[in-house]
């Protein structure tokens, strides 16, 4: 939840077991900013404004934040990370090696 004066800096979710982040824009939708991955020291960014209900997927390594949320009302967003946990272990219990 964000109120108004609310941001997120700059970050990535490097070093977690996941390879997609994504964001879940539930309520007032505010702008969240991406940044080159090939300059790491550029502050140039790429921005979106996602509508109320769009879900945006990303690579855990991408720089991204959010801009000072301006708006008098409270802006919801559920953050999340997708990975894949114990794959090769569910691969070989389904494999029949005779």
């Amino acid at each position: 939840i964000y109120r108004k004066g609310f941001n997120q800096e700059r970050h990535n979710h490097k070093g977690i077991k996941a390879v997609l982040s994504g964001v879940y824009y539930y309520k007032s939708p505010s702008k969240i900013r991406f940044y080159n991955p090939k300059d790491i020291n550029s502050d140039i960014a790429y921005e979106f404004k996602p509508n109320e209900g769009n879900i945006i997927l990303f690579s855990t390594e991408l720089d991204h934040s959010v801009p000072m949320y301006e708006k008098d009302d409270v802006r919801i967003t559920f953050a999340f990370n997708l990975g894949v946990k114990n794959i090769w272990k569910i691969h070989l219990q389904n494999t029949h090696i005779r």
